[in-house]
């Protein structure tokens, strides 16, 4: 079941006093009029990136749940006619009204697109490019921000986080407008489970998906940078010897298929173990589960690994091959 964001109606805010006005220089001024988007409340039950369990029960009649109860970051863009940039905004989760922006504009027809995630999540202007445009526009989670190394071969681009979308269309016409924002989780999850026991010896496992997107263009509202990425997860003491392991990534790839290698190392970086994993696919607002045995001997008549889909982020159809 597609999840959205469904965000609550707010009375018009009058905004008194003038931003910067990005008329050229030698015209006229034109009118503004007050804008306000509000994104703060979600008042639709959402599920938990971390789990298979919902994290709350909200119901659409319910008492709302804050947006940064989910989010840290949020981007407000709006683009003129033209599909230039006339303004960026960028709120931090723990300012006051987060989720809630007012502007001015003058009378026109606007492209805003609003984006929420967690830290790290930036877009071109963040660092100051004036000539940023609905064309070129991106989103990307940026290793440069939390000194991390890259992950990839993509030089700044780091894993995705759990990341919220829309884009929409907002004419001015002589008068205030109060726009509330449906935001959309445009991310999939990865999952792997491994069913039998963990050796005491193994000590991490690479995860290699051969395609990878790392961007999201505001023009096609879609992934786009495809690439190979290898993600290293440590195994903790406290699952060696059990068969409770398992571990997941976020996916930015929801529109091909792509095949997952997994490589298991002991603590002297010799391989223990292989699997690879062929035609996965990652599902906007679900999760993907490989589910199979950790070491390389088939043991119970298990075949290899499944592929299941979790709609929920509820049971799972499970797809042999």
């Amino acid at each position: 079941m597609k999840k959205t964001l469904l965000l609550s109606a707010m009375a018009a805010v009058f905004l008194f006093g003038c931003k910067k006005d990005h008329t050229s220089p030698g015209t006229t001024a034109q009118k503004k009029y007050p804008v306000t988007f509000n994104m703060k409340d979600f008042t639709q039950t959402i599920s938990s990136v971390s789990g298979k369990q919902q994290v709350n029960s909200l119901k659409v009649d319910s008492a709302t749940a804050n947006v940064a109860a989910y989010t840290t970051v949020l981007h407000l863009t709006i683009f003129n006619s033209g599909g230039s940039m006339i303004r960026e905004f960028r709120q931090l989760a723990g300012v006051a009204n987060y989720g809630i922006i007012v502007d001015s504009l003058a009378n026109g027809t606007y492209t805003v697109v609003v984006d929420a995630g967690q830290n790290f999540l930036e877009l071109p202007a963040t660092y100051g490019n004036a000539t940023l445009s609905l064309t070129n526009a991106k989103l990307f989670y940026d290793t440069r921000d939390n000194g991390g190394t890259p992950v990839s071969v993509r030089v700044w681009d780091g894993l995705w986080s759990d990341t919220f979308f829309d884009k929409f269309q907002l004419t001015v016409n002589n008068g205030a407008v109060s726009q509330n924002v449906t935001l959309h989780r445009i991310v999939g999850k990865l999952e792997v489970d491994f069913n039998d026991v963990i050796p005491t010896n193994a000590a991490r496992v690479d995860m290699f998906l051969n395609k990878e997107d790392f961007e999201y263009g505001f023009a096609t509202a879609s992934p786009q940078l495809a690439d190979t990425i290898t993600t290293h997860f440590v195994i903790p003491d406290s699952v060696k010897g059990t068969s409770n392991y398992k571990f997941s990534q976020i996916v930015l790839n929801t529109t091909t298929p792509f095949s997952v290698s997994l490589t298991a190392y002991d603590n002297a970086n010799h391989v223990i173990a292989t699997h690879a994993v062929s035609n996965v696919t990652c599902t906007v607002n679900q999760r993907t589960i490989l589910s199979g045995n950790f070491s390389n001997t088939v043991n119970n008549n298990n075949n290899g690994f499944s592929i299941s889909v979790d709609p929920n982020w509820s049971t799972p159809s499970t797809v042999h091959y």
